[in-house]
């Protein structure tokens, strides 16, 4: 029973707040509305005016005439504002007198100007070098000069390698000059002699009747026809030797210390002329990654109209990897122009091998030898040249 108490009596408090909540809420609606709905109370004109919302009868006012109307039309009422009393006012004591100020300066609107015209800038022109007071002596490549530090470079002893290939073809040696054939001098003739002619009188040729259209010059005769081949030639050695600094002094003019790994094969694309043989030659230079248990080599070297063995004189053991490089090549390319290149010639302190050994080996093979720079750019050129005119003849 108790319990029962409690309940009723907090469900009772719970509706009386309630009930207190919305009559408060509706006391506070009907407020508002009701003060929305009352116009606000205007004050009065200190002016004498009416008060706003008002005008004043139509009609004429006194003193004022009526508007003159047409013949025969009614006359029209002529609105005339009300006279407005204003309230007397204190006069206002003379103010002192204050000079005038000077008008202050006005700034001067400037016309910007267009911008001149950049003047073109001079050619950087390198500073001049002073002369040398003595001429720079000639640099002996080979052999070296011994160094106080290092031991003088002693050429290391070699067998004697195998005999000259008697089956490879010189691409290289010039032929010799052959004597241009005499023509066969005339068999003599038993005929009688004939008579001299009668001279020759040049007849006068008719004069044209109209002037004759100018005539044009005679093609001068052309030379020979320029000769154009696309060649592909190949760079193989071991790795690091320089095949590709090689590459770009020859292509690029460029040289790059920075050893750059040849992933697979790159390819290279040089110009070059012949003017003494109207001969234009387009290399396809192909750079090989010098890795000899590579798969796909046979790949690289199909095609291949010529080669250029690349060792490094700072290390023997290249030198002596070139037969082995020469022979998987010619199992695929067969026997074809080719040259032999020891590069980084301008370490000379740091060779273990020069020119002796070089031109022993392209003796086996009739081919050619060259001491390269790719550094200082030392025979790279002539080496291409020679390469590119030994696969066109």
């Amino acid at each position: 029973m108790v319990q029962f108490d409690l309940i009723t009596m907090l469900i009772l408090a719970v509706v009386a707040v309630i009930v207190i909540v919305a009559g408060i809420i509706a006391g506070l609606y009907w407020k508002r509305k009701k003060s929305a709905t009352q116009l606000p109370a205007q004050p009065a004109s200190p002016w004498g005016q009416p008060a706003q919302g008002t005008l004043p009868p139509a009609g004429p006012q006194p003193g004022y005439p009526a508007a003159q109307a047409p013949p025969g039309q009614p006359a029209q009422p002529v609105f005339v504002p009300p006279t407005v009393e204003r309230p007397a006012q204190a006069a206002m004591p003379p103010a002192p007198y204050q000079p005038a100020a000077a008008p202050a300066p006005q700034p001067t609107a400037t016309v910007q100007q267009p911008p001149a015209p950049l003047a073109t800038p001079p050619v950087h022109q390198p500073p001049a070098q002073p002369a040398p007071a003595h001429p720079p002596a000639p640099q002996q490549v080979y052999p070296p000069q011994p160094s106080p530090t290092a031991p003088a470079f002693q050429p290391r002893a070699t067998a004697p390698g195998p005999a000259p290939d008697t089956s490879r073809v010189s691409y290289f040696g010039e032929p010799p000059a052959q004597p241009a054939p005499q023509p066969p001098a005339p068999a003599p003739t038993s005929q009688p002699a004939m008579p001299a002619p009668a001279p020759y009188t040049p007849v006068a040729p008719p004069q044209p009747a109209s002037a004759p259209a100018p005539a044009f010059p005679a093609p001068a005769p052309s030379g020979p026809e320029m000769r154009h081949f696309t060649k592909k030639i190949i760079l193989i050695g071991d790795g690091g030797v320089g095949k590709t600094t090689l590459i770009r002094k020859f292509v690029y003019d460029m040289f790059d210390d920075k050893y750059i790994a040849t992933i697979g094969t790159k390819v290279s694309k040089k110009k070059v002329v012949f003017p003494e043989g109207n001969l234009d030659v387009n290399l396809m230079v192909w750079d090989v990654q010098g890795q000899r248990n590579d798969p796909l080599l046979t790949r690289y070297f199909a095609g291949a109209e010529g080669a250029l063995f690349v060792c490094d004189v700072t290390r023997f053991q290249t030198f002596e990897n070139l037969p082995e490089w020469i022979k998987d090549f010619e199992l695929v390319c067969g026997k074809v122009p080719m040259i032999i290149l020891g590069n980084k010639s301008d370490l000379v302190d740091n060779a273990q091998f020069g020119e002796g050994e070089l031109g022993a080996l392209a003796a086996r093979y009739n081919a050619k030898a060259f001491l390269t720079s790719a550094k200082t750019g030392a025979n790279v050129e002539s080496s291409f040249k020679d390469i590119a005119r030994a696969i066109t003849k």
